[in-house]
Formats: structure tokens, C-alpha cells, sequence
């Protein structure tokens, strides 16, 4: 009994010397500012952390004891799945030992890589939240954070970093070759927004512009194939390029997802993309060289067609066997066409030559490099090569189908010369005729489809926008025509109509009238009237076509409120329900693609309900006569004042009728065309009658 005291005193200094037993379980990763001292300026955090599974927020405390936590790797691999239990939800833990000379330096936490859901906590803080943790599968919503975030430590010593991280589909991850975790770094902030901003600059600059390239090849072959469908090497050509440009876009995409899960649909696609860029490919090199073709294309066809659909139900990462197969066969098959083109002597069989073995030396240098067996010092310049590759593949095959089409040319001119010389005089007539009849014909059969091409573009029915009464007419006055006429409605809130009017006619009118729809479409809804002008006249003057130019008019619709801009096109009219009066609105302007940096003006009016608003191109006022006395606008003016109570499409009925009165059956000598829109509002609210 007498031992008791000390017994006691014995446990009471052991109780109290505990804490202090508790810093020397815990294993801290030391960090100095000569960890720094590398090119990257990067804090080399270990993947290798403690873990434990559940949730729990006190895990996230500085001092709770994971002494009996499992160590494991961040990264969540295949090879650590047996060694842990995991529900989809867990802890990591890791202590750092931060030196003086890193207290108050900016770091930036650079997630390299995050598969799922994370919240990230400093010494019981809660720091950031990347994407939605959750213990049930239906709420997460993984994330990974591309943007730099801050870290700065407040004081030297120990730092507890701790993230609470879920992962609901990790053995999807794992079953893809992905790892299923997450891997932090500590980069000094400004060298880490200096190199995200490069790399983003830098992907996005790789990814329009060789896209662009290929794009550009596209439309050029897939045009020639149109004006000539017979020679179908083109569209093979154009739909290899196609897929090829799909395919780098999604290769540079990837660099831009922010989830895993993402990125897996993006592979799954490109599997798609691959297989069909190879077999466009071989099946444009056999129409070069091969009047039949060859039956065992079909098996590469199943063969691709069986891997990819293999793929696409269970993708995966590690694809190193399968792309050196794949890449192996498809060469082997492509030397073979090559070697047996220049045995039979087939034209331009040297020229694809020369770029197809540029194409083949790039790839075999950037596999080397890949493997190690090249030293990794040389990626640049593998990168380098491999663009280099691939242009030389593009322009010599690109050389090969114009130097095809040129020889053809040359010798049909040939057979003509010799045609020529056996003929007689009245058989070279009859000849010529003939060949002009034919032409004629295949003229009148393009100009035709080009009609049709170009009235393809107009909209297929009048928007049914709320408040509006909204009709519309086009004639054309020759195959096909310069006028057009768009609509983009925002949202039900916002009506953007656009006229326009391309000087003279034909294909290269109809070139500006594409023109015009594609910028319209792709930014009329971004930006304003004027800013869009501008694009569309920069884009038009780009295209260099001599003495073709574009009017438009354009006018945003936002309840009673009207901004119009115009540029070479005819007043737009307004009839006024309350006053019966018609206004005149004009907004001055040069055609699109002729001058650069046109002071261009926009004018605001209101309109109320029963006003009826009328845009139209000139061939309306300047409607001809047989003896070419013009219809003149006053005509217009008193038609569209006696036909717009009656509503939109009365207006168009009864100002083709007078039309037609006046030019009683003479051809239009230019294009007509009449948007009509009537305020449907209630007269009380801005609510549609």
C-alpha cells in the first residue's frame, strides 16, 4: 500500500509525457527551399501517404493519431487495391516539416492528377474543394482542378496535409488501366501560371491550328470531288483528312477535361477516330494505284472495325501492344502498295514515295524516343518530327491528286490534238459542237446542284418566336443567287435576322452567301451587330474573291426594342399601326469584304404592337420592266401601308403580286428577297397576344 504514491506519480507523468510520445510515431516529410532547386521549381511531394477508409471529419485534426493508419500510394493503382479496403470513400494523411525558408512563399497545389472527389484540408482547414465528395455514388462529382490554388505556410515546423477523397467508380478506372487516386505537387506559384498559361496557350494553338490545317485539306479535296465525283480519290482524301482532324482534336481535348470520366469518353471516341482514319487512309492509297479494289481491304475494315468496337466496351490506357501492331500491319500494307505502284510504274507513285517514307521515318524516330531506346532529350525534336511527318504525307499525297487531275487534263488534251489533225474541217465543227453541248450541259447540271446547295443554306421554315408574325420570300433571278436571309433566336428572348445581298450571281455569289452564314451562324449569337459586321467583312475580304462584296442588314429583336445595322443594303421600312404611317431607317455603310475598318453605325428604335417591320434586298425596288423602267420604292411603300394590318404574310402576297403586275412576265435581272415581321405583343404587356 505504501507503493501506491509512486504507482500513481508513475502514471501521472506517463500521462502527461504522452502528446509528446505522440510527435514521434509520426513520420513528417521534410520540405527546404534546396528542394526547390530544379528547373520545375517543384516541391516533390511522396505519393506515398497514410490512409484509412470511412469518413470521419475528425480525421481531418493535426493532432489525431494515424500512427495505425495504412500506408499506401495516392495514386490508388491496381497493386494497391489488395492491400486496403475501399468503400469509395477514405482518408489521406501526410505531415510535412516545412523549413523557415518556405514560410510565406506562394506555392501553387498542382493536381497533376484526380480521378474522383477531393476536399483538401492544412492543419484542419479546409483549403479547397475539387468536385463533390460524397459517400453516395449518385452525388459525387469528380473534378480535377487544372487552375493553380494557392498553398503558403504560416510557420516552420510540422504541417498536417489531409484530403478526404471518394471515388465511386474506381474499378471502372482501374479496369481502363487509369489509377483510381490522385497526385499533388507543391510548384512555386508564379513559375506554375507561367507554365499553365503556356500549355494552355500552347494545346490550344496545336489543337485549331494543325485541325485547321487538316480542315482546309478536307474542303478543298471534298470540293474537288463535287465538281468532279468521278474521281473519288479526292473524297477518300478529304474524309481521311477529316477524321485525322477529328482525331487531334480530341488528342489535344484531353489536356482540357477536368474529369476522368471525361477523358475515358474521349478516348472511347478517338478509338472510333483512329480506326477510321486508317482505313480512309489505305482506302485512298489503293484508288491511287488500283483500278479494282482489293479484296482484303475488307479485312483490315473487320479487323478495325472488331478492335475498336472491342475497345469501346472495355478501354483502356495501355496501349503500347496493341498501336505497334496496328501501326505495324497498316505499314507493312502501305510499303507493299508503294513498292508495287513503282514496279507497274503508276503516276505518282514517287512523289507519295518520297512522303510516305518521311511519314514512316518520323513515326519509327517518335516510337524510339517513346521507348527509351532514343534518349528522352530528343522529345522535342521527336515532337518536331512528327509534324514534320505528317505535313510531308499531306502535301505529297495532297501533290499526288493534283498531278492527277493534271495529267488527266493533259491528255485528254492530247486525244483533242490528235482529234484535230484526223478530222475534217466539218468534223472538227460538229465535234466542237458536240463538246459544247456537253459542256452546256454539265454546266447547267453543277449550276443546278449549286442552286440547290445554296438554297439548302436559306432556314427551312420562319422561326416561331414569341410576339413575332413572321414571313419571308426569295426569287432568284439566275441558277443561284447572292441574297440570303438567317435567323438566331436567343433563348426565346432575342431575334437576330440577317438580309444580305452578294454582288452579281452565280458560284461565287453563292461562295460569299456560305460565307456569310457560317460567321452569322458560328458568332451572332456572342456578339454585338457591329462586332459581328466587322468579322463577317474581314472574313469575306479574306477570301480575295475580285470585285465580290456582300450587303447585310441586321436587325436585334428584344421585345419593342429594334438595333439595326446595315451595310450596303436598302433602308428597312416600318409601318406604324397607330398612325398609319410608314418610317424609312437607314443606316449607311460600305459591303462587307470591301473596305477594312468601316466606321459601321447602328441605329435603336422602338415598335409597338400591330407595327409591321419589312427588310428587304434591291432586286424588290429595282424590278424591271421590258423596257427596264424600274419599280421604285414609293410603290413599295403604298403596298406595304395598304397589305400590313392584314399581317406579315399578306404584306409578302400582296408585294409579289404587284411585282408581277408591273414586270409582266420580263425575268428578274437580280435576286428578290422580303423578311417580313409583324409585333404580335399585347398592347399592355410585353406578352405575346
Amino acid at each position: 500500500m505504501k507503493r501506491h504514491p509512486f504507482v500513481i506519480a508513475f502514471l501521472f507523468l506517463l500521462a502527461l509525457a504522452a502528446p509528446a510520445r505522440a510527435w514521434q510515431w509520426e513520420e513528417s516529410v521534410p520540405l527546404t527551399m534546396a528542394d526547390m532547386d530544379n528547373p520545375y521549381r517543384t516541391l516533390y511531394i511522396t505519393d506515398v501517404w497514410k490512409y484509412h477508409p470511412g469518413d470521419s471529419a475528425a480525421f481531418a485534426d493535426p493532432d489525431f493519431d494515424d500512427s495505425f493508419w495504412t500506408t499506401v500510394s495516392t495514386e490508388l493503382g491496381a497493386g494497391d487495391f489488395p492491400w486496403i479496403e475501399w468503400n469509395g470513400i477514405g482518408w489521406f494523411r501526410i505531415t510535412l516539416n516545412v523549413d523557415s525558408s518556405l514560410v510565406g512563399v506562394p506555392f501553387a497545389l498542382d493536381v497533376v492528377r484526380q480521378s474522383g472527389a477531393s476536399e483538401i484540408f492544412l492543419n484542419g482547414e479546409l483549403l479547397y474543394q475539387f468536385g463533390h465528395v460524397s459517400v453516395d455514388a449518385e452525388t459525387e462529382l469528380p473534378f480535377q482542378e487544372r487552375r493553380p490554388r494557392s498553398i503558403v505556410f504560416q510557420h516552420p515546423g510540422r504541417h498536417v496535409l489531409a484530403v478526404r477523397y471518394s471515388n465511386h467508380n474506381a474499378e471502372y478506372f482501374l479496369d481502363t488501366g487509369y489509377n483510381a487516386g490522385f497526385r499533388y505537387l507543391l510548384v512555386e506559384m508564379n513559375h506554375q501560371v507561367t507554365n499553365v498559361v503556356n500549355m494552355t496557350r500552347q494545346a490550344t494553338m496545336n489543337q485549331f491550328f494543325f485541325s485547321g490545317i487538316l480542315l482546309v485539306f478536307t474542303l478543298i479535296h471534298f470540293l474537288l470531288f463535287l465538281f468532279y465525283a468521278k474521281q473519288k480519290e479526292n473524297l477518300y482524301f478529304a474524309l481521311f483528312t477529316a477524321c485525322f482532324g477529328i482525331l487531334n482534336y480530341l488528342n489535344y481535348e484531353t489536356n482540357f477535361s477536368t474529369s476522368g470520366l471525361d477523358i475515358l469518353g474521349i478516348i472511347q471516341v478517338q478509338y472510333v477516330f483512329t480506326a477510321l482514319t486508317i482505313t480512309f487512309f489505305l482506302r485512298f492509297s489503293y484508288s491511287l494505284f488500283y483500278n479494282r479494289l482489293p479484296r482484303h481491304f475488307w479485312l483490315f475494315v473487320v479487323g478495325f472495325a472488331g478492335l475498336g468496337a472491342y475497345l469501346w466496351q472495355y478501354p483502356t490506357t495501355n496501349l503500347s501492344a496493341i498501336s505497334l501492331v496496328v501501326s505495324a500491319v497498316t505499314s507493312v500494307e502501305l510499303v507493299r502498295i508503294l513498292i508495287m505502284a513503282v514496279w507497274r510504274n503508276k503516276d505518282g507513285a514517287y512523289v507519295f514515295g518520297v512522303g510516305m517514307t518521311i511519314f514512316l521515318f518520323t513515326q519509327i524516330y517518335q516510337v524510339l524516343v517513346r521507348s527509351d531506346v532514343i534518349s528522352q532529350i530528343q522529345t522535342f525534336t521527336a515532337d518536331i518530327s512528327s509534324v514534320v511527318g505528317i505535313v510531308a504525307l499531306l502535301l505529297t499525297m495532297s501533290v499526288s491528286l493534283s498531278r492527277s487531275v493534271a495529267e488527266t487534263n493533259r491528255r485528254l488534251e492530247s486525244k483533242l490534238r490528235e482529234v484535230r489533225e484526223l478530222s475534217e474541217k466539218t468534223i472538227e465543227q460538229e465535234l466542237e459542237k458536240r463538246l459544247l453541248e456537253a459542256d452546256n450541259s454539265r454546266k447547267t447540271r453543277e449550276l443546278d446542284e449549286a442552286r440547290d446547295l445554296q438554297l439548302s443554306m436559306l432556314p427551312q421554315r420562319v422561326p416561331a418566336f414569341p410576339g413575332l408574325d413572321v414571313a419571308v420570300h426569295m426569287r432568284t433571278a439566275t441558277e443561284v443567287g447572292g441574297d440570303y436571309y438567317d435567323f438566331v433566336s436567343i433563348d426565346d428572348r432575342e431575334l437576330i435576322v440577317a438580309v444580305g445581298d452578294a454582288t452579281g450571281h452565280g458560284l461565287k455569289a453563292g461562295m460569299v452567301v456560305a460565307t456569310a452564314k457560317s460567321y452569322f451562324q458560328t458568332f451572332a449569337a456572342g456578339t454585338d451587330n457591329l462586332d459581328l459586321i466587322r468579322r463577317m467583312s474581314k472574313g469575306i475580304k479574306n477570301m480575295n474573291l475580285r470585285m465580290l462584296y456582300m450587303g447585310l442588314a441586321l436587325a436585334r429583336i428584344e421585345g419593342r426594342s429594334i438595333r439595326y445595322a446595315g451595310a450596303g443594303m436598302p433602308p428597312i421600312l416600318i409601318y406604324r399601326l397607330a398612325t398609319d404611317t410608314v418610317e424609312s431607317f437607314i443606316s449607311k455603310g460600305m459591303p462587307l469584304g470591301s473596305v477594312s475598318h468601316f466606321p459601321y453605325k447602328e441605329i435603336a428604335f422602338e415598335w409597338q404592337a400591330g407595327d409591321v417591320m419589312l427588310m428587304l434586298s434591291d432586286g424588290l425596288v429595282e424590278a424591271m420592266t421590258s423596257d427596264r423602267r424600274e419599280l421604285g420604292m414609293a410603290p413599295v411603300l403604298d403596298t406595304l401601308r395598304a397589305a400590313a394590318p392584314a399581317g406579315a404574310q399578306a404584306v409578302v402576297d400582296a408585294l409579289l403580286h404587284r411585282v408581277d403586275e408591273w414586270t409582266d412576265g420580263t425575268p428578274l435581272h437580280d435576286d428578290l428577297t422580303m423578311v417580313v415581321l409583324r409585333n404580335t405583343l399585347s398592347t399592355d404587356t410585353d406578352q405575346p397576344a
